[in-house]
Order: structure tokens, then C-alpha cells, then sequence
């Protein structure tokens, strides 16, 4: 169809993970019966099965499983193989209550049972339900009950795996094999997912594809295998490493797993295989980025299923394929950074972190508590994410608290609102003189209130996590997946050095994605990824976030391709960032101090700026180059301090096509001090909202938080004179005069315009030279003789003591009527001449002469203001 540039697509490295299930001591123990005497307790019939209890009271196994023999040896030495390539993960069961044997997915007779409802791969929902004559089927049938010794987590006495029993500790091989860095997850359901954070480990680290075993094919295995199958996860079913009491239920427990997740079938021989290239080759190496993606081989081996469902070497095939990609992706850091891709990474549990087995399997720990901390350091080795960081007490319904009880507030950059809504809580001195200040790229932040409780104790928790104190919290509300967040680092022109950035998570559960900034000559960068569960602690250094940056993407998938902990919450999140700040403002918010201010001291604190003045601008390029630079000199940086405070973006002016208004409004602006950007109305915006023509088509917006939009010339100007100039602390008296004139002002110019279309008209009847002035109507020096007795009267105020010239309103500053005067005076003057319009008015030609001086004239008229 069309030509593409492979080396162009991005490469997902995702990892594999194997999983072993309930090798424990009440399964896999040191057993001092005959091996072929199990096995022939494992073919008859369920009431020998009690013999075999009596008899295995004095063994270390409550519930030996001897078969196959040897796979727990075989499950050990793969893990020792499997770990260069993927994570290795145990889990072990523990007896806390009775478990529903028909609410539970495993296969405890030696009947094959109905298959439960098939389960999607991609979706994780549940296929469609059997029909009726299935249905009537299966209500014949009365289900398994918890009377056999399999269903061990079934019955209302424990006979396995009974909290601190040693039989509920893994096996001592098992145990020898476990390595620094292997999670350890107890689990009180059958299967490994169910109320543990093995998915969440899972998803942090970007595994995609499970490999499984463990004690009993047909009940941890069984219930295990079907739910990552729900979860999207690629299986594969070590066969020879999954043991077994029952052929019968083995062989039914295969079958009925290969038909419903389309899971691979292997041996550990095969993956071992795989897995060493010095014992088989695996192909020439190819480029990064002419590999293969997972789910390219996904697809292609989905449709090598339907065409051979029943081959064997097929899904062999697809096995090895996926294991030497396992290998070949395992690259060296040189080999990622010589890449023209991004590379997703996961990280590695840190050299003198261990999980301690004994410590996992206490009863007083609560699986969930076993992950509070995550063994796996992010980025540069000082940011963790931390689980349950809230007690319970105080976790209990929070989210809703604060969502109802915050002043959410929007917040805009650069002029637009940013996709999610905020509030600032912070620590105010006891005598309310020190109120801290986090600055960075945004117009204008919210007003910082005092900690409220619920944040007060929020804080508290959260600092036990940090060892420092905080006092300042950006809280953002995230209504859904579409609210956002950008790539960024956060500025610490305000935050104190050698301190830690902690974003605690409450809601719906996000993903934050690190990504190193890009380095000059190398387009590669790393990725990482961290999961952000509801009520955990993502404890960030000031290292990471210089050298990454951070972002929580829009989430654009469907409800149905989310879990349940993503959907929580009705989707909403709310995060609370606290920071240790070194900066102050008072009160009033007029005076600024401290690291990153210009006075260091309260004594010295100085005046805070706002707008975009030319310190905005230096200050927006120093958080510019901290967002791309991995490496900064904070001194050289941010050292001699600022003082802006907000950074509004500025006003903008849409010009008309009429010369007159466009001085008048623009010379308002300047005299007033507001800065503002220029624009110019397109096609159709002289039109009102009936479609009638306008006046004169001009239009001013705002900075506000609203953008006010004002439109007209008159509107305009009395706007700017409301919001920026006098008219709110004038007198009555100085407000008369003002406006009396100010109407007097725009008559003139209607008047002037009247006569200068008569004139065009009389210029079309005869011929003129070009450079020759039009002699000046009688009409309008009639008008001007009126301004200048106005004019004359102002300026004869002024005295010898007070020689500033007054003007139009009696004051020493023009103000509304002086704006709107003198640019016809000015237009007047172009055409007809400065003596046939001021001639002998004394007073007119003096305070024509006078405004023409001041600095705002003399650039206006550089810039000869017609329109943009």
C-alpha cells in the first residue's frame, strides 16, 4: 500500500514472568513413603485418599503430591535459569476462611467437570453464558464439596497451610532457590490473583507473558492460569513442572485450560532450551528495530491456532519464537543507547533489598502490607512507589471527603485551562507573616489555604515515609481518564534541595510514565513505568527529576479493556504533591523571599512582580531548560533568585481597520501599563451575533481567569478605564468631566469623518495635486474652537509649583478623554496640516504638543499603528 520506514517504529520491550504456585511443605515435603506406593493411593478411589491422610500424619507433607517425580527440582532449576531473562515470583496459601468450592475455578473430581465460561484474553470479560440445556445440566450435578483433601482452602477445619504452621512455609529447596529481589505473595484464594498484588506487581513491570507451575495442576495452577488469562496475560503451562495427585484430574486440568486461554504447552527441557543460547542457537541477530513485537507474534500465532488447533509443534513454534525474543530483547545498556528507538525498560530489585520468606508468611502481615514498599528502586535509584500508606482510619472514605469538602479551582498555561482541576493547601506561620510559594509554568495558581485536616493528617503519614517535613501541597482532581498531565519535571527553583517530591494517589488507579530526558547526539530514551494504586506514595529524589521526566497520560481506552481497580472510583482521581518549599510570600502576597527569591531574608524581602515582564520571561526559560537539560547547575540556574509571582499570558488586542481607533485603544494600553499582544480579526468577525455589520470591528481579551472578552471601541476603553485606570477611585466631579469629554471626543471624530467623506466626494468632481492639504471645514473648526477653550482653561491651571500640565479631567496624567481626543486631533493634523487645524488655538496646540512629547506618542507613531 504505501512505504514505511521500519527504523522509525518504536520498540516495546515488554518482560515475561514466571510463577510458581503453593510449593509448600504440606505438598511438596520430605515424605518417607514409597514413591510408587503414592501413586498407587493417587488411582484408587476417593476413600483411600483418607488412608493416606492417617497414614501421613507422621510426614512432613499434610497433602504429598509425588508426581511427576522430580518437578520440583526441575521448577528450581528453571527459576535459577529463568531470572536473566524475566522476574521470578512465588506463591504460597494460607488458610484465613472457608472458600466456596463452586465459587472457585479448580477441579477436585475425577468426573470432568463442565468448563466455566470462557475467558478473552484481550478483554478479561467473560464469554457469553451456556445456554439453558447446559445450564439445567450442570444444576443436575451436585457440586464438589470440601470433603476432598484438594479443596484444601474449602473446609471449616484447615488440614493444610495453616497460618504459622511449618507446613504452610515454602519447601527447603523451594526456599534455598528463592534469590534477592523474587517477590514472595501469600494468597487466601486458590488462585495467585485473587486478593494479592500480583497483577499490580505484574503491570508494573510490563509483563505480558506468564509462565506457570506449581503443587496441583488441577487447583493453584488450575485458578491461576484462568485468571491471568482474564487479565490479558500470554500463557504458557510448564507442564513438567506442575505436579499432580489424580491422572484423571491432570489430564483434564490440560485440556480444559488449553481450550479455554489458548495457553502454550511446554516443558522446562524446552524452555531451557530456549532460554541458554550456548545449548541452541536462536537465530542471527537482528536490529532492534526490525524485531517483532509481541503483539505482532501474538497475532500471527492466533491465526496459526485457528488454521491447526490441534498441533503441538505449532504452539512449540510460537514458544520459541517468544523466548528468543525474550533473549535477544535482554539487551546491554550500550545496545539500547546505540538504538534510534525508545526503549521501555522495568527496573531490578536493588542489590541489599530481599524479601524475607519468613516475614511473608507471618500471619500478623496482611499480603497487602507485604508490597507497602516496593522492592524495585525507579529511575535513578531514589524514587519508590509505597503501598497502604494511609491506615485504614483514616483511608476510609477520604476520596469523597476531600472531593466535596476542596475548593477545586481550574488552572490555566499559557492562556488555556489545564485538563484537571487543582486547590493549594500549605503551612501558614503561626503569626500568619510566612505563607510558602511553589512556582512554575502556570498563569496564575490558586490562593494557598491553611492544611485543612483531612490533609493535616495526611501530611503526617506522608512524612514518616519522607523523614523530612512538608509544607506545601498541590492537590489536582483527575474527573476521569482524559484529565492529564504532561511530561515535566517539577521546578525546584522553590524546593528545598535534598528533599523528596511525594505524590500520594486516592481513587482511581493511574500510571505514571518516567522518561529520561533526551540527551544531545542520542535519540534513545528509557521509559519506566509506575503503577499508582489507590493509597500509595510515590516518593520521588530530586535526582530522578532531573534526569526524567514525569507524565500521567490520557487514558483513552474503553471501560471494558480497564480493571476494576482502574474503573474505582467512578474513574476520578485525586493526587496530593507535597513539597518541602524554601520560599515565602507575606499575607497579602506583596512581598517575596527566601531560596528562591532575590532576598534571601525576611528582612530583605523585596516586591512581588506578576505579568510577563522580561524577569517572567528569564524565569519561564530557566524552567524551560530544567524540563530538557539532565544535568543543571542549580546556582547558575536559579541562584540570583526571582520575584514574579504569577505569569499571566498577556492580553490580546484584535485590531480594526480604522487608524484612529486602533491609536486610541493602543495608546490607552500603553499610558495604562498593560501589556497585550496584537491580533487581527479574520473574515466575518465585523459581524454581530444578528449578522449586522458593526461600527468598527475591534475586539480586547482579557488575562483573566474567564478571558473576558470586550468588543467595540466605546465598550473597550470605558473597560480598561474601569479595570486598569482611574474610574474606580475618582471623584464624582472628575468622573463628570471625564465623561462629558469623553462623549465630546467621539463626536469629533464622527464629525470629522462626515466632512472627510464630503471632501472624497468634492475630490472625485476636481483634479488636485497630491501633496496639497485640504483646507479645513468650517463645521470642525467651529468644534475645535470649543476644545480649546477647554484646553486653554486646564492648562492655565497649572501653576509655577505644580508645573505638570493638567490635562482633560483637571489631572496630571491623561486619563479617558485625553485617549480618545488625541488621535483625532492627530488624524486632523495629517490631513489638513498643523496650522489649518491649530493655527491660532493656543491652548489646543499646546496640549497637542504636549501629549505628542510623551514616550507613549513618540513609539506609537514609530510603529504607525493601522492594524497589525
Amino acid at each position: 500500500m504505501f512505504s514505511f520506514n521500519k527504523a522509525a517504529l518504536p520498540r516495546l520491550n515488554t518482560r515475561k514472568a514466571l510463577i510458581a504456585v503453593d510449593l509448600q511443605n504440606d505438598f511438596v515435603g520430605d515424605d518417607d513413603d514409597d514413591d510408587d506406593d503414592d501413586d498407587d493411593d493417587n488411582d484408587d478411589d476417593d476413600d483411600d485418599d483418607d488412608d493416606d491422610d492417617d497414614d501421613d500424619d507422621d510426614d512432613d507433607a499434610a497433602l504429598p503430591v509425588r508426581e511427576p517425580d522430580g518437578f520440583v527440582a526441575r521448577t528450581v532449576a528453571l527459576a535459577e535459569a529463568f531470572r536473566a531473562m524475566g522476574d521470578v515470583v512465588w506463591v504460597q496459601s494460607r488458610f484465613e476462611e472457608p472458600r466456596p468450592v463452586d465459587a472457585e475455578h479448580i477441579i477436585v473430581s475425577d468426573e470432568a467437570p463442565p468448563p466455566p465460561p470462557s475467558v478473552s484474553r484481550r478483554t478479561g470479560r467473560r464469554a457469553r453464558p451456556n445456554p439453558p440445556e447446559e445450564e439445567d445440566r450442570q444444576s443436575d450435578r451436585d457440586p464438589p464439596g470440601p470433603s476432598d483433601p484438594e479443596a484444601f482452602l474449602s473446609g471449616d477445619a484447615p488440614a493444610c497451610v495453616r497460618p504459622e504452621s511449618p507446613g504452610a512455609e515454602l519447601a527447603p529447596v523451594v526456599k534455598d532457590a528463592v534469590r534477592r529481589g523474587d517477590p514472595i505473595l501469600i494468597k487466601t484464594h486458590y488462585s495467585a490473583f485473587q486478593g494479592t498484588a500480583l497483577l499490580r506487581r505484574l503491570q508494573s513491570h510490563m509483563v505480558t507473558e506468564v509462565f506457570i507451575c506449581g503443587s496441583l495442576i488441577n487447583v493453584g495452577v488450575y485458578a491461576t492460569t484462568l485468571d491471568a488469562a482474564g487479565h490479558g496475560m500470554t500463557i504458557t503451562l510448564v507442564e513438567d513442572c506442575c505436579g499432580y495427585r489424580s491422572d484423571a484430574r491432570q489430564v483434564t486440568a490440560v485440556k480444559n485450560l488449553v481450550h479455554l486461554t489458548g495457553c502454550n504447552v511446554a516443558t522446562s527441557e524446552d524452555l531451557l532450551r530456549a532460554i541458554r543460547p550456548s545449548e541452541e542457537k536462536t537465530g542471527e541477530e537482528k536490529s532492534p528495530a526490525e524485531k517483532k513485537t509481541e503483539d505482532d507474534l501474538r497475532i500471527e500465532g492466533a491465526e496459526e491456532d485457528k488454521e491447526k488447533p490441534d498441533e503441538d509443534e505449532d504452539k512449540s513454534s510460537d514458544l520459541f519464537k517468544s523466548m528468543a525474543e525474550l533473549r535477544l530483547s535482554s539487551s546491554s545498556p550500550e545496545d539500547e543507547a546505540a538504538a534510534i528507538h525508545e526503549a521501555v525498560i522495568t527496573t531490578t530489585s536493588p542489590d541489599d533489598q530481599a524479601p524475607s520468606p519468613e516475614s511473608s508468611s507471618s500471619e500478623d502481615d496482611d499480603e497487602d502490607e507485604d508490597e507497602d514498599e516496593d522492592d524495585d528502586a525507579l529511575c535513578e535509584g531514589d524514587t519508590h512507589v509505597i503501598t497502604n500508606v494511609l491506615p485504614p482510619c483514616l483511608e476510609h472514605d477520604l476520596f469523597d471527603r476531600l472531593r466535596s469538602q476542596l475548593h477545586w479551582q481550574p488552572m490555566s498555561h499559557q492562556g488555556s485551562p489545564v485538563p484537571r482541576l487543582v486547590a493549594v493547601q500549605g503551612t501558614v506561620s503561626t503569626d500568619g507573616s510566612a505563607v510558602p510559594i511553589y512556582r512554575h509554568p502556570a498563569d496564575e495558581s490558586p490562593p494557598l489555604l491553611p492544611f485543612s485536616e483531612p490533609v493535616l493528617a495526611i501530611k503526617a503519614e506522608v512524612e514518616r515515609h519522607l523523614g523530612h517535613p512538608v509544607n506545601h501541597a498541590l492537590i489536582q482532581l483527575y474527573r476521569d481518564g482524559s484529565d492529564h498531565i504532561s511530561e515535566h519535571s517539577d521546578k525546584t527553583l522553590d524546593i528545598v534541595p535534598g528533599s523528596y517530591i511525594a505524590n500520594l494517589s486516592l481513587g482511581a488507579q493511574r500510571t505514571m510514565v518516567f522518561r529520561t530526558k533526551r540527551a544531545a547526539g542520542n535519540p534513545s530514551r528509557l521509559v519506566q513505568r509506575a503503577v499508582l494504586p489507590h493509597n500509595s506514595l510515590c516518593r520521588m529524589g530530586l535526582r530522578t527529576n532531573m534526569k526524567w521526566l514525569h507524565a500521567i497520560r490520557q487514558d483513552r481506552r474503553a471501560d471494558r479493556d480497564k480493571i476494576p481497580p482502574e474503573l474505582a472510583f467512578g474513574g476520578a482521581r485525586i493526587s496530593l504533591t507535597f513539597r518541602r518549599i524554601g520560599t515565602f510570600l507575606d499575607p497579602h502576597q506583596a512581598l517575596i523571599w527566601g531560596q528562591g527569591a532575590k532576598a534571601k531574608t525576611r528582612a530583605q524581602a523585596r516586591p512581588v512582580t506578576d505579568g510577563q515582564s522580561s524577569e517572567a520571561i528569564d524565569m519561564l526559560r530557566a524552567f524551560g531548560t530544567e524540563n530538557h537539560v539532565s544535568v543543571i547547575d542549580w546556582e547558575d540556574l536559579y541562584g540570583k533568585g526571582f520575584d514574579v509571582l504569577h505569569i499571566r499570558s498577556a492580553p490580546r488586542l484584535f485590531a480594526s481597520d480604522d487608524a484612529v481607533v486602533n491609536m486610541r485603544l493602543s495608546l490607552m494600553l500603553a499610558e495604562l501599563g498593560v501589556s497585550h499582544a496584537k491580533g487581527r480579526l479574520t473574515a466575518g468577525d465585523d459581524l454581530d451575533d444578528n449578522g449586522d455589520d458593526k461600527d468598527v470591528a475591534v475586539r480586547f481579551i482579557d488575562n483573566d481567569a474567564v478571558r473576558t472578552t470586550v468588543c467595540g471601541e466605546m465598550a473597550i476603553m470605558l473597560y480598561l478605564d474601569s479595570c486598569y485606570g482611574g474610574g474606580q477611585t475618582a471623584s464624582r466631579e472628575e468622573l463628570g468631566r471625564r465623561f462629558t469629554h469623553f462623549q465630546r471626543a467621539f463626536r469629533l471624530l464622527d464629525v470629522f469623518r462626515s466632512a472627510s467623506l464630503v471632501e472624497q466626494a468634492q475630490d472625485k468632481t476636481m483634479s488636485k495635486p497630491s501633496s496639497q492639504k485640504d483646507a479645513l471645514p468650517k463645521l470642525l473648526s467651529r468644534h475645535l474652537q470649543a476644545w480649546n477653550a477647554i484646553t486653554d482653561s486646564t492648562s492655565s491651571s497649572s501653576t509655577t509649583s505644580s508645573p505638570s500640565y493638567l490635562f482633560l479631567a483637571g489631572t496630571i496624567s491623561p486619563s479617558l478623554p485625553d485617549f480618545a481626543l488625541w488621535p483625532v486631533l492627530h488624524a486632523m493634523v495629517e490631513r489638513h496640516g498643523r496650522d489649518a487645524v491649530l493655527g491660532r488655538l493656543d491652548g489646543l496646540r499646546r496640549y497637542y504638543t504636549a501629549f505628542a512629547a510623551r514616550d507613549s506618542i513618540t513609539t506609537l507613531l514609530a510603529h504607525r499603528v493601522a492594524g497589525p
